[in-house]
């Protein structure tokens, strides 16, 4: 890419009006450069900063819109094509991502509904948990009394010397 004032041959003394009349304007190898530089969002910002255009070899000009104008027929066409051919690749590929995005979202809700039925077992865990432990708990109490009564029936049958010799198997 070169300054298209430096293109331009003329007297010392018109360099200054030349530079001037060109400062914003760029030469490139062709249209492809041009749109390449265009289409690169940093370019892209440098040159609506600077107000450029681009004006490669072939006489085709892409200014800092993006607006392209001017060259051979021939090449326009090809451009057109080519512009038509990558817009309809652009739209397949806009549909398979689409497809990919809705297998995601499918996903997530999947996901999300997975994660609420988790949360509900969860609680539902905790509650059976809590009661678990308040039976056991009375269990646990029974069991205690049980063993007083049990050890109370055999002091009562059998005296104080066999209570001792019950807990001791």
């Amino acid at each position: 890419m070169a300054q298209l004032s430096d293109f331009v041959k003329c007297g010392e003394e018109y360099r200054k009006v030349v530079n001037g009349l060109f400062f914003n304007a760029f030469v490139v190898e062709n249209i492809d450069c041009a749109l390449g530089i265009w289409t690169n969002s940093t370019s892209r910002v440098w040159l609506r900063r600077n107000r450029l255009c681009l004006s490669p070899l072939t006489a085709t000009v892409v200014d800092y819109s993006g607006f392209i104008s001017g060259g051979s027929l021939d090449s326009v066409g090809a451009g057109i094509l080519e512009r038509k051919r990558e817009i309809k690749d652009l739209y397949l590929r806009k549909e398979g991502l689409d497809g990919e995005f809705k297998t995601a979202e499918d996903g997530i809700y999947r996901i999300a509904a997975e994660t609420e039925l988790a949360k509900n077992n969860i609680e539902r865990m905790k509650e059976s948990y809590s009661e678990l432990c308040v039976e056991l708990a009375g269990m646990s109490k029974e069991y205690e009394a049980c063993q007083e009564e049990q050890q109370a029936f055999r002091a009562e049958t059998f005296g104080d010397s066999v209570r001792y010799r019950a807990d001791e198997i």
